[in-house]
């Protein structure tokens, strides 16, 4: 699959940053179809373009950052 531009992780981060209701990072990924890797205490979403989300920490400490292949 080729990359294209907002990739997959990337509109996985948007959507759950501009939903007007919380919705988990991991609702969004299952219903974009990501693999998900729990290895505490990164939590990794991976997408079938081959980018991917990791997530760290929780409530206010909360961070993801995305990662091209």
């Amino acid at each position: 699959m080729t990359l294209t531009f907002p990739t997959m992780a990337e509109q996985a981060v948007a959507e759950f940053r501009n939903s007007k209701v919380t919705v988990s990072m991991r609702t969004i990924s299952d219903r974009m179809g990501a693999i998900i890797e729990d290895d505490y205490p990164v939590r990794r979403y991976i997408f079938d373009d081959d980018t991917s989300v990791e997530v760290t920490g929780r409530g206010r400490a909360h961070k993801m950052e995305t990662f091209w292949p």
